[in-house]
Order: structure tokens, then C-alpha cells, then sequence
């Protein structure tokens, strides 16, 4: 009924209007685990905020936490009293593309690795300077 021109047209106008949609904003969970490491070593009972423009989310070191996905990078910030502190950021990975036929549709659901590991620095013997004004705890 319709010319082959037309119905690649068609085809490739849907590909290109619901393959748009892939694009708006990575959503849903994603369960990260996160490590905190001292000298190559899991530090345990230490206090992690991790962060991203779509919230916030506590967790005890080693220990696994449900954050939502964001396209913005997800920062980690770790905490203890007397043993020490560290930060770590993780991104997000670009959109990716796959083949769909003829055509290149982008693929949503950007996704923190799944585990994350916080190296920690020991306090100074002056104590943690770094740590004044710290948004962990």
C-alpha cells in the first residue's frame, strides 16, 4: 500500500522518536557495594555517605546499599573517628548505542559499577583536618 521509501521514512522516524525517549534520565535502582580500604585491606565498621543529584544513602563498610541511578557521578565520602577518612567518585558511563535493523537506537540505564572501592588515609597525629566540615556524619 505504502511505497518502501515511505515505509523506511515511517520506520525510521519511530526508530528515532522512541529511541529519544532512552535519553531523558537513567532511572531505577541500582544495589553498589562498598569497601573501605586501609593499606590494601577491608576496613570494617566505617560509616559511608554516597550521593548523587537524586539523593542520599548511609552504609557501613563493607556493606551493600540501593541507590538511585543518576547520569551525574556518584560521590562516596568514609569516615571513622580514630582510624581515618576517604572519598571516592564514581561516574556514570556515557549512553551506549546497539544496532536495532538498520539503525543506531541509544540504550538507557546508566549504571554505577557495582562495587566500589573507598581507599582510607589514617589521621595525622594532629587529628583529621580534612575531615572539619565533612558531609559524612
Amino acid at each position: 500500500m505504502f511505497s518502501p521509501i515511505v515505509r523506511n521514512a515511517c520506520t525510521a522516524a519511530l526508530l528515532l522518536a522512541v529511541g529519544g525517549c532512552a535519553f531523558l534520565r537513567p532511572s531505577g535502582p541500582q544495589q553498589i557495594e562498598v569497601h573501605a580500604r586501609l593499606d590494601g585491606r577491608d576496613v570494617r565498621g566505617i560509616g559511608c555517605v554516597l550521593a548523587n543529584d537524586a539523593g542520599r544513602w548511609v552504609v557501613v563498610a563493607p556493606g551493600r546499599v540501593t541507590v538511585a541511578r543518576s547520569a551525574e557521578a556518584l560521590r562516596v565520602h568514609c569516615l571513622r573517628q580514630a582510624i581515618g577518612s576517604g572519598e571516592e567518585q564514581a561516574e556514570a558511563p556515557a549512553e551506549r548505542a546497539r544496532l536495532a535493523g538498520t539503525a543506531w537506537v541509544p540504550v538507557a540505564g546508566n549504571a554505577y559499577p557495582a562495587v566500589i572501592d573507598v581507599d582510607v588515609q589514617v589521621f595525622t597525629a594532629a587529628g583529621p583536618a580534612s575531615a572539619a566540615g565533612s558531609t559524612v556524619f
